[in-house]
């Protein structure tokens, strides 16, 4: 069983500025309300996953990191990996990000979340509409046994959530098209 929600925004900013806010990682605790913190993360054959310094850090596929996070007004912890990535380019008037969630915590990891991100240019170029995917797929027969139990609300939960975070993105890059020099 997998279950999907899909969220959109409208935003008043170009494909662009959408695009560059989607992509600063580093700076989300200031912007979405429910991120706590971030830790730049990458793989090593010898010692698992290492810090690396926020500066490093590049937005590409493969890239990973620990988002410190808010649920249900208590702080979690998941690991986020950018699994699929269409970056803006002449022809591409959709860029998009697939970033692959799991949760750290135990009572949590049952589920992993993907969540994509595209935004749809529209023929004012000065806007643009982002989009919102996230899909939860089960870890296990007793997670899909539960994912299946509490469906409607796990829906109505992730439907909410996603909007505000959405929403927010769109805030944001709103705000830096108005005022480019400030971030």
């Amino acid at each position: 069983m997998v279950l999907a929600v899909k969220v959109c925004c409208d935003v008043n900013a170009p494909v662009d500025v959408m695009w560059d806010t989607l992509r600063d990682v580093k700076n989300q605790p200031n912007y979405l309300s429910r991120i706590i913190k971030v830790e730049f993360k990458k793989r090593s054959k010898n010692k698992g996953l290492v810090d690396v310094p926020p500066d490093d850090f590049v937005y590409e596929e493969g890239s990973l990191w620990i988002e410190e996070s808010l649920f249900e007004g208590k702080p979690y912890q998941s690991i986020e990996s950018i699994t699929s990535l269409r970056k803006p380019k002449a022809g591409n008037e959709n860029p998009s990000v697939q970033i692959s969630s799991q949760f750290l915590d135990k009572k949590l990891s049952r589920a992993v979340h993907i969540g994509t991100y595209t935004i749809e240019a529209t023929e004012d170029k000065k806007k643009c509409r982002l989009h919102g995917s996230m899909g939860f797929l089960p870890g296990g027969c007793w997670a899909a046994f539960d994912m299946w139990r509490r469906r409607t609300q796990i829906r109505n939960f992730a439907q909410c959530f996603f909007q505000e975070q959405v929403n927010e993105f769109g805030a944001e890059a709103e705000r830096r098209y108005a005022n480019p020099t400030a971030k």
